[in-house]
This record gives C-alpha cells, structure tokens and sequence, in this order.
C-alpha cells in the first residue's frame, strides 16, 4: 500500500460525510412546494346557512413558516455537515500544510467557520468522571475531572489542572479526591488530574499529555479558554513551572506548591503575564523554603503579579487548606493570550513550540536549543496594513506571520533581524486559517491572514 492510500475505515467515513453533504444540500436547495392541507367533510345543511372564515391566508402563511423553517434547519444541517468534513480532512494530516492540500477546493471562509463551530456537548452531571484522552500517533491518556454539581453547558467554565508528583502517591485519584476535597468545584471550577509516569511533566510526554486532555475537554465539557490555570507540588510544581515559561499564551495563573527555583532563570521573562500563587511549608526537608523565597524575591524585583504563602507547621505537603484562597486568588485573573510585543527565550526539554505568540516558527534541524532568544512586535499602520519586527538568535529555516484575522486583502511588512524580508498584500488564504488552528486548537486564535516566510530560500506568502 502506498503512502497516499487512505485506510478503508478512513476513506469510509470520507464517503459517509459526503453523502451526508450532498442530502443536506438536497434538502436545502431543492424547492418543495408546500403540502396542501387535506379537504374536510362539507358541514350539514342548516336552516340559516353561514359563509366559512377565510382560510387561505392563515394557511399560506403556515406554509411559508414552515417552508423558512425548514430552510432554517437544512442551513444548519449543512454547516455541519461541511465542518465535519473539514475537520475529517484535517484529522490524520502531519501538518498545516498537508491538511491545506486536501482542501484545496474550499475557500478560507469555510474552513474558517467550520473549524470556529463549537462541538455539540450534551448535559453532564457534576462529581467524579473518570476519560481517556487520545493521545497522538496512537494511545490513550487517563485523567479524571471533577465536574461542579450546577454545571450547565450553555456557559464555559474556569478548569484548573492539577498535576500529581512524583513517586508512590503520583497518581490523578491522590491528586483529585485526597489533595483536593470539593473545593474547587464547589466555587465553579472544574478540577482536571492528568496521569503521567514519575510526575516528569517537563519531558515532552508529559507536556503532550497536559495538551491532549485540554483538547479532549474541550469535546465534552465548555472549558472558559481564558480561565485555564495550573498548579502541582513537588514535581507537578515543577511541571507547572515549565509549561507556563513555553506556552505562557495559555493560562490565566500558575500555582507551584513546595517547589525549587526554576533552573532556566531568564525563561521567566517569558510567563511575565501569567500570575503566580506560590506556596511552601517552612518544615519542608525535601525541597528547601528557601527556594521558594528566593524565587518570590525574584519575581517581586521583575514587578510581577505574585503571592507568596510559607505555612508555618507544615513540610513538604500539598497544603490543601489553601485550595479555597487560591482558587479565589485566580477568580480575577484572566489569560493574556498571544501578545503583539513580546520577548521570549526558548526551554530546554519538551517539545519544539509550534508557535510563540503570533509566530510560527520553523527551526532548523537540531538548531531549538536552551536560552535562544525571539523578539516581536506588531504594529497597525495608517493605511489599516501591519507591520512586524522580529528578532532573534536561533537558527531559523523560516517563519510564519500570523496576523489579526480580517477577510479583507492588506498591506504587510516582515523584518526579521533589521531585514525586510517581506513586503506586499496578503489576502485570506485556507493555509492561515489551518497554521493558526493547529498548534493549540483554539477558535478564538482562528485567523484567515498570514504569511509564510523562507528566510534562507526567499519568501511566500498563504
């Protein structure tokens, strides 16, 4: 078999969304007149015979009710149709640009509105649940979530992850039913323990593992995207460290307890919007106090939005009787999300960022290293175009501009390094809508402008 040919269940599904395509297509383009309404027995004849109310306009406008409803629901029908098409095809793609080729026929507003179409998530019960996620190229990942008991899905809800550490009592039951006892669900956060082997949440296994439960969540439960915050002891602390210096995009706040100092000290720049609730038990024999308090010192000297809690009668403990004050803590906080200007330095381990911030970087073979730095900003012009300014010291084969969505040709400039690199129009393009949407799943990251840049080999643009 080829490396082309799709598997039989593959091309099957192909098929059945097809037909389903082309029926709701059917039922929303083919005019059906309406139905007449059958004739009625012809009453007895009285002695004072009276003439029937007129019918014909109440039923001609039944019908035509009718006829708009109808319409109605075929439009709904078929956009959901075509957005499971669209996300068929992206599924089981290596890339944006794969997934691109195979719709080529689609223009960058269907693309655009089927993957901005939020899933059809059906009642839960609050409590316990316990889910697998996918886990990409094959397996499964266990977590469990503890649902609040008002939980309705008409509204997103705020989740916090949190993440068990290592040895004997590494496990998502001791971090969801012993380290934490209700509390947050009962103030309206939903509670997710992901499982990872040794709590060695900074490899790229255990960054891939916190990623794929959040895009599984987002399948069944409203997840608040601008309200997803982290927290852990011990080794989950460290692992909440790690995950908000690379993806710092993504969470509201981080809530290390008992945890060293970060060894990559210059990384911290990069979470410089995302809060931090750091907490340490004086008694801590494992993982010194004054780790925490020198990393509290740090942070307070680079004026960021920090608390810091030193529990007098404990050790090296989880400290749940702070669950309820931390979680009030982070009620006011909320995500940054990508940010125009900003300065970032690559972390070691894990795996290469697909994106930072509003670029998509395409690093050179064995070039990600520790420390790197990249720089941007991006500027509105007069003339409504844009402007962006990059800079950096890793070594790049090319760059992806992911610009403020708009369905509207404008005017763009790349620099990269004190280099024009790109200058011209970009238009709407199916290539940008999947870029934006591919590393981190996000509808309200969605963009139809960006251009596609080959510093060693010239430029292009989606």
């Amino acid at each position: 078999m080829s490396a082309r040919r799709r598997p039989w269940p593959q091309a099957l599904l192909a098929a059945l969304g097809l037909a389903l395509l082309c029926a709701a297509a059917w039922v929303l383009l083919w005019p059906h007149p309406p139905q007449r309404a059958q004739a009625q027995p012809a009453p007895k004849a009285q002695k004072s015979p009276q003439k029937a109310p007129p019918s014909a306009a109440p039923d001609a406008s039944d019908a035509l009710r009718a006829a708009q409803d109808a319409r109605t629901h075929a439009l709904s029908a078929f956009k959901a149709v075509s957005g499971h098409a669209v996300r068929l095809a992206v599924q089981g793609a290596s890339g944006p640009l794969e997934a691109a080729r195979r719709l080529h026929a689609s223009s960058p507003e269907q693309v655009f509105e089927a993957l901005s179409l939020s899933p059809a998530r059906g009642a839960v019960s609050g409590g316990k649940h316990v889910r697998w996620a996918p886990r990409r190229p094959r397996g499964k990942i266990r977590y469990i979530t503890m649902v609040p008991r008002d939980y309705d899905p008409r509204r997103p809800w705020p989740v916090h992850f949190s993440l068990h550490g290592g040895g004997s009592h590494g496990t998502p039951e001791r971090s969801c039913q012993m380290n934490w006892q209700g509390e947050a669900a009962a103030k309206g956060v939903i509670l997710v323990c992901p499982r990872m082997k040794g709590g060695a949440w900074w490899v790229d296994e255990g960054e891939r593992r916190v990623l794929a439960v959040l895009e599984d969540l987002r399948g069944w439960l409203n997840v608040d995207e601008a309200q997803v915050s982290l927290g852990g002891a011990s080794s989950g602390a460290a692992g909440s460290w790690h995950l908000a210096m690379k993806f710092p995009w993504m969470w509201r706040a981080i809530a290390p307890r008992c945890s060293a100092t970060p060894e990559e000290v210059e990384a911290l720049g990069n979470m410089a919007k995302v809060p931090v609730f750091l907490m340490h038990g004086f008694y801590d024999g494992t993982i010194l106090v004054q780790q925490s308090r020198d990393t509290h010192a740090l942070l307070k000297a680079r004026a960021h939005d920090v608390r810091y809690y030193e529990d007098p009668g404990h050790g090296h403990h989880f400290m749940h009787h702070q669950n309820g004050p931390m979680i009030d803590w982070m009620s006011a906080r909320r995500c940054a999300g990508p940010q125009k200007r900003f300065e970032y330095r690559t972390v070691a381990h894990g795996q290469v960022p697909g994106r930072v911030h509003w670029i998509r970087p395409r690093w050179s073979d064995g070039g990600y290293g520790s420390g790197q730095r990249l720089a941007g900003v991006l500027e509105q012009r007069g003339d409504g175009g844009w402007v962006a300014r990059i800079e950096g010291d890793a070594p790049l084969e090319g760059l992806t501009v992911l610009l403020p969505d708009g369905s509207a040709s404008i005017p763009v400039q790349v620099h990269y390094n004190g280099q024009v690199v790109y200058t011209g129009r970009v238009a709407p393009s199916v290539g940008a809508v999947l870029e934006s949407w591919w590393d981190h799943r996000r509808r309200a990251w969605l963009t139809r402008r960006a251009v596609r840049i080959t510093l060693s080999q010239g430029k292009e643009s989606h």
